[in-house]
C-alpha cells in the first residue's frame, strides 16, 4: 500500500492509502471539498532496506503466503581449516 497526499483548494492536507497505481484523482477533503491529489517526492529512504523488506514480505504474505511443500535439506557438516582441529578427540 502507498499513502497518497491530497490537497484541497484550502491547502488542508489529506492521506489516503491505496494500491501503487489506483489511487483516485480526486477524494473528500476533512473541510468538505474535493481535494485533488498532489505529487510530491516518493519516501523511498525513510525506512532501512533490511527492515523495508521484511515489511514487503509480510504485506505480501497477508494475500499470497507461502506454501511449504518439503521440509528445509540438512546443514551441511561443518569444515574446519585449521589442522590443530583434526588433532581434537571425535565424539
Amino acid at each position: 500500500m502507498v499513502t497518497y497526499l491530497y490537497r484541497c483548494p484550502d491547502r488542508h492536507e489529506t492521506d489516503l492509502d491505496a494500491p501503487m497505481g489506483r489511487a483516485p484523482r480526486e477524494t473528500d477533503c476533512s473541510c468538505g471539498r474535493s481535494a485533488r491529489r498532489a505529487f510530491t517526492a516518493p519516501m523511498v529512504r525513510a525506512v532501512p532496506a533490511a527492515r523495508g523488506r521484511v515489511m514487503e514480505a509480510a504485506e505480501q504474505s497477508t494475500d499470497r503466503p507461502a506454501v511449504v511443500t518439503r521440509p528445509a535439506p540438512d546443514p551441511a557438516p561443518m569444515s574446519f581449516t585449521d589442522p590443530r582441529h583434526a588433532l581434537l578427540p571425535r565424539a
